[in-house]
């Protein structure tokens, strides 16, 4: 099966000079921003992995607006995830880019790279607003457009000296937020609230 949308961002350790490789673990579609990752790579001279399914409705999309772009060096693409792979991109990765264009309720792949300590940079739609506190758990991007997820990367290779504090907070967030015990207290409260209105 393939991976929840996202994009891993490497940002390195302090021993890194430049920009570090970006990992993209998502299906293959276009309101996922498959294509805006790629735009968001070259701006900012990033290595972007690919890895994700391409379904069959985005088989074309994918062959006209994702391969032409994949030179197997600064852009690369390395198939669906399974769970290894998606393991091992969390593992390395440093944050998550969610450059997403659609009304996404919930990015799992979010809170996955969350909960492994990875800050998060995402577009203001959807629920990303809810999971991503700008300067808290991670950077959000003032609209959906490239050069604004491309400036919320550039904060975030700026503040790499408070990264790993970010990616407690993140840790602690979700944690605190998304554990069974706390999600099973708000759908009864929500319940209560709906049957005493």
């Amino acid at each position: 099966a393939g991976v929840a949308a996202g994009f891993t961002v490497d940002i390195g350790g302090s021993d890194t000079s430049g920009p570090s490789p970006a990992i993209n673990a998502t299906a293959v579609t276009a309101p996922g921003g498959t294509h805006h990752a790629i735009s968001i790579a070259k701006r900012t001279g990033m290595q972007l992995k690919i890895c994700g399914e391409v379904q069959p409705v985005f088989r074309d999309y994918f062959e006209k607006e994702i391969r032409p772009h994949i030179d197997g060096k600064q852009i690369q693409f390395l198939g669906e995830a399974d769970r290894a792979l998606k393991n091992e991109v969390l593992k390395s990765a440093s944050a998550l880019l969610f450059p997403i264009e659609w009304n996404e309720p919930f990015g799992l792949i979010m809170i996955e790279a969350m909960a492994c300590g990875r800050p998060a940079v995402g577009t203001p739609v959807g629920g990303i607003p809810e999971l991503v506190s700008e300067g808290e758990t991670g950077w959000l991007a003032r609209t959906t457009d490239v050069a604004d997820v491309a400036e919320a990367i550039e904060r975030m290779w700026a503040d790499r000296s408070d990264w790993k504090e970010r990616g407690n907070k993140a840790r602690n967030h979700v944690a605190g937020r998304n554990n069974g015990q706390t999600v099973y207290a708000d759908l009864l409260e929500q319940l209560r609230i709906d049957t005493a209105a």
